[in-house]
């Protein structure tokens, strides 16, 4: 694996395992900063720097709906999904999952563009 995948998969951990462990104390929108720092912090093309804070955020998000979809059977899911018009609780996880990516990749995309503006280096390898 070379520097650049390696640099690509820490960056996707660290989004993920920094919106697990403080989305129970920040706000929902508190992954943000970690993302931005993320994207600020590893040098990456822009599409790869979406696709990191949207699989980051997203399988982050994925797994706390996940748990606490079975945790309560899937009845907190489904009448949600259902007064949202979705196709039960795995339409809501889908849409959550969509939302959550978006904006962590959104995030990371921004921090990265923050960091060919403030003056580092541009040149990342394909």
């Amino acid at each position: 694996m070379g520097t650049t995948n390696g640099r690509y998969l820490a960056a996707v951990i660290f989004v993920m395992l920094t919106t697990m462990a403080f989305s129970a104390y920040l706000p929902w929108w508190g992954f943000i900063g970690f993302a931005l720092f993320a994207g600020f912090w590893v040098k990456q093309t822009d599409r790869r720097s979406f696709t990191c804070g949207f699989l980051g955020v997203g399988l982050a998000f994925l797994l706390k709906m996940v748990l606490v979809n079975n945790a309560n059977d899937g009845i907190l899911a489904a009448k949600i999904g259902q007064l949202l018009g979705l196709s039960g609780s795995f339409g809501l996880i889908l849409v959550t999952l969509l939302l959550f990516g978006l904006l962590g990749g959104l995030a990371v995309w921004s921090g990265n563009l923050f960091r060919s503006n403030v003056g580092f280096s541009r040149q990342v390898e394909p």
